[in-house]
């Protein structure tokens, strides 16, 4: 939807504040690995993750758990996940699960799997999946590997999380 404010075409995405234009459109929040590599082997929870700094866009309405491999949100909101995953070695399948835990549930709830395979011997491959799915302020979410043994290029470039917050429901109280 496009308004007509002062003469000036702005979308619903912005305000008029004193004759500028402020955005309050979505909030990200990217992460990068916090070790070059990670050999899954023990639970498969992939990660450390740290935050990349990125600038006008940015939000802070998160904490880093669990040895930084678990994200938990301070807002209730909704919002998008997108993960990519970047894989190397010898392996011919590789998948990851984007799971949720709430309170209000007893289990952890998986909400997509991303996954992909190679016919060659020594390989690269990456699996890039995003999902949107309401939050609740201290829902935490994490990426678990499915296959055991292996290999993850954590590095900036090849494997991130990107958390962006789409629309909050400040005024609303966890059920």
């Amino acid at each position: 939807m496009i308004i007509m404010m002062d003469k000036k075409l702005i979308s619903d995405t912005t305000i008029k504040i004193n004759d500028g234009i402020k955005s309050v459109g979505p909030l990200f929040a990217t992460f990068i690995g916090g070790v070059p590599e990670q050999h899954i082997s023990d639970d498969g929870h992939i990660g450390p993750w740290v935050k990349r700094n990125e600038s006008g866009y940015g939000f802070n309405k998160f904490h880093l758990v669990e040895d930084k491999k678990s994200i938990e949100v301070t807002a209730n909101g909704l919002y998008m996940i997108s993960v990519q995953i970047f894989y190397l070695g010898e392996a011919s399948h590789f998948s990851y699960w984007i799971l949720l835990d709430s309170e209000g549930y007893s289990n952890t709830r998986r909400l997509t799997k991303c996954s992909t395979s190679s016919t060659v011997a020594a390989t690269e491959a990456s699996c890039h999946t995003t999902v949107t799915v309401p939050m609740k302020r201290g829902d935490r979410f994490q990426i678990q590997q499915q296959e055991k043994n292996r290999l993850v290029n954590l590095q900036e470039g090849y494997s991130y999380i990107q958390v962006m917050l789409l629309s909050t429901d400040q005024g609303k109280k966890r059920s």
